[in-house]
């Protein structure tokens, strides 16, 4: 129970000592801070659970209305911290291009992001968990794509697994800068993660 409070809300007061140890030990203890990964399937859930309401009448600006609010909902109840609210920002600036008929690539919604949260709350821009979050979000938009242009694979499952290392790997390059300054550290398995 603790362990799913902790990665669906954020709550990680409940978790051991020895648990939390063990995670951060693993190069894991990003799993257990609330992130994108966690509004991707929040966003997942509600998209399922509201797609009936997509064939009435000016279904899908009701579907994203209610999305984004309970979306903005769940940040709410995690506490607004940067990570997640930097997360739901970026979807919410996504789903707008949707539903206007404009979709913004993933690059200006980031920067579009940083710029309303550091108008929003400029301090944010010491904060630990608003600069890893970005530094991990900037490192998955570039890295990946300038990767994949040298080799593309042309079996599937090739690609799959390259992709995935990808992801890991330009994760890694992007907050292990931030976590060899504030904690001291390079965990080598977090792209395994």
């Amino acid at each position: 129970k603790a362990l799913a409070l902790a990665i669906l809300l954020g709550q990680t007061e409940y978790l051991g000592s020895e648990l939390k140890t063990q995670f951060a030990h693993a190069g894991a203890l990003h799993i257990l801070a609330l992130s994108g990964l966690h509004v991707g399937l929040v966003v997942l859930l509600l998209q399922y659970l509201l797609r009936p309401i997509k064939y009435l009448v000016h279904g899908n600006i009701i579907r994203a209305t209610i999305l984004l609010f309970l979306l903005w909902g769940y940040a709410l109840i995690c506490g607004l911290s940067p990570s997640i609210t930097r997360a739901v920002c970026m979807f919410s600036i996504w789903q707008l291009g949707q539903v206007i008929g404009r979709p913004i690539s993933g690059a200006n919604s980031m920067l579009l992001t940083y710029l309303i949260l550091l108008w929003w709350s400029p301090f944010w821009l010491f904060s630990v968990g608003f600069q890893l979050s970005f530094a991990a979000v900037m490192a998955l938009t570039y890295i990946p794509a300038q990767m994949l242009k040298i080799w593309w694979p042309k079996h599937k499952i090739v690609r799959y697994v390259l992709q995935l290392n990808t992801l890991g790997f330009a994760a890694q390059i992007g907050v292990g800068p931030l976590s060899v300054f504030y904690f001291h550290q390079f965990p080598l398995l977090f792209w395994l993660s």
